[in-house]
């Protein structure tokens, strides 16, 4: 019986371990426009978000949030007005516990 357990044990050990030591994840992004208008189309860019692999974005204007592996997604505003960008980035391994960061902008459409 112990031997049945030991291996269980180990495998639990390292797994926490793992987890633990994982570097959490750092969001932030930029976009393409100074001046925003409802005929642009805005390049957002999360290159500088660290140790992450999953981006999900929340434009403010009530489009359904986009997950992406991608460090750049597009994004045209249809209206006017003052919305808040959301970015998540998550780790690689999915894992979730309170390693993910959020950024957010306001952004201005003219």
């Amino acid at each position: 019986m112990k031997k049945a357990i030991t291996p269980f044990i180990l495998f639990i050990l390292i797994t926490l371990w793992a987890t633990s030591c994982s570097k959490p994840t750092e969001s932030c992004f930029s976009y393409s426009k100074s001046k925003i208008t409802t005929d642009s189309i805005v390049t957002f860019d999360a290159s500088c978000s660290g140790n992450a692999s999953y981006f999900t974005w929340n434009f403010g204007d009530s489009t359904k949030d986009t997950t992406t592996t991608s460090l750049k997604i597009k994004h045209k505003f249809t209206k006017t007005g003052q919305f808040i960008v959301n970015l998540v980035a998550k780790r690689k391994d999915g894992v979730s516990s309170g390693n993910d960061t959020k950024a957010s902008q306001m952004i201005t459409v003219y």
